[in-house]
C-alpha cells in the first residue's frame, strides 16, 4: 500500500477546515486488482496516521514526514490525507481508520472478486460466473450473491451462475449484487461470447497468441480459400443458367419441328 503523490506545497494552499466530527462509517467496495483511493478529508492537521484493522500502516506530522509505521509501509509515500491502494487484494478487505488531531473516520472495504470458470466463453459450452465478498470477518458468512444479465434480468438461482448453454445473449455486462449491513451493493463483470469465428481462431491459428481475433488478423491463404471458393460458386451459377437457357431454346425448336411435320401431311392429304 502506498500514499497517493501529492508535494508538500500542497499544505500551504489548502484551506482549513475545522476540527469537526467526521461522518460515519463510509463503505467501500472494490473489484480485486482495482485501485482504491481514501480520502480523510481533512485540510491542515499536527499529526494523522492510517490504521488497517488496529494495526497501523503510516502516521504523519504536518511536515509531511513520515514518524513511524509498520515495516510494511516503509517504502510507502505518505502525504496529505489520502491512501492509494495500486491494486487491491483479498488480504486488503476490512476497516481503514484514518486518524487526524483525535478525530477519527473509518471506512470498510469490501474487495469482490468476481470471474468466470473457464475464462473464455464459446457460445454452445457450459461456464460458471463466480462472485466472492469478502467483507474483513472469517468466521461470518459471505453475503450471499444474486447476478443480474446483461438485459437486466435477475438469474434464476442465487450464487454462482451456471450458464448451458452459453448464448450471444449471454455477452456484455453482468452485475453481481449483494446485501451487506442492510444495503445493497454492486459489482460487475464485462463478459464476452466467442462465437463461430474465434472458435476457428483457435482450431487453424488465425491470430497470433494474446491477440483477438478479426477479420484483419486472418493469413492471406484464408483469404485466398474465400475468394476462390466464391469464383466457384459463382461460376457455377453461370454454368446453371447457361444449361438452363440451352434447355429452353431445344424445346422451343423441336415444338417448331413438330408442328411444320403437321402441317405438311395435311396439305398432302387434302390433295391427294
Amino acid at each position: 500500500m502506498c500514499i497517493s503523490d501529492c508535494k508538500p506545497e500542497c499544505f500551504l494552499s489548502a484551506s482549513p477546515v475545522p476540527s469537526a466530527v467526521f461522518a460515519a462509517v463510509e463503505v467501500i467496495v472494490s473489484n480485486s486488482q482495482e485501485r482504491v483511493v481514501l480520502e480523510c478529508r481533512v485540510g491542515t492537521f499536527t499529526n494523522l496516521a492510517w490504521k488497517h484493522n488496529d494495526q497501523l500502516i503510516q502516521s504523519l506530522n504536518n511536515r509531511n514526514l513520515p514518524r513511524k509505521g509498520t515495516p510494511k509501509s516503509t517504502q510507502s509515500k505518505c502525504v496529505l490525507d489520502r491512501l492509494e491502494i495500486p491494486s487491491v487484494m483479498a488480504q486488503d478487505t476490512g476497516t481503514f481508520t484514518c486518524i487526524a488531531d483525535g478525530k477519527t473516520k473509518e471506512f470498510k472495504l469490501l474487495v469482490v472478486s468476481v470471474g468466470s470458470s473457464p475464462p473464455e466463453l464459446h457460445s454452445g459450452s457450459k461456464a460458471t460466473l463466480q462472485c466472492v465478498v469478502n467483507t474483513g470477518k472469517p468466521l461470518s458468512p459471505k453475503p450471499t450473491v444474486q447476478w443480474i444479465r446483461p438485459d437486466g434480468v435477475p438469474h434464476p438461482a442465487k450464487g454462482p451462475a451456471h450458464l448451458y448453454p452459453v448464448t450471444a445473449s449471454d455477452s456484455g455486462v453482468w452485475v453481481c449484487s449483494f446485501l451487506y449491513e442492510g444495503r445493497t451493493y454492486n459489482s460487475s463483470l464485462h463478459v464476452r461470447v466467442k462465437g463461430a469465428v474465434q472458435q476457428l481462431c483457435r482450431v487453424f491459428d488465425f491470430c497470433g497468441p494474446g491477440e483477438e481475433p478479426g477479420p484483419a488478423q486472418f493469413h492471406w491463404w484464408l483469404w485466398v480459400a474465400i475468394g476462390a471458393g466464391s469464383f466457384l460458386v459463382l461460376l457455377m451459377l453461370v454454368c446453371i443458367s447457361v444449361l438452363i437457357r440451352r434447355n429452353r431454346r431445344r424445346k422451343v425448336k423441336v415444338r417448331g419441328q413438330s408442328s411444320h411435320l403437321r402441317c405438311s401431311w395435311t396439305s398432302c392429304s387434302v390433295f391427294s
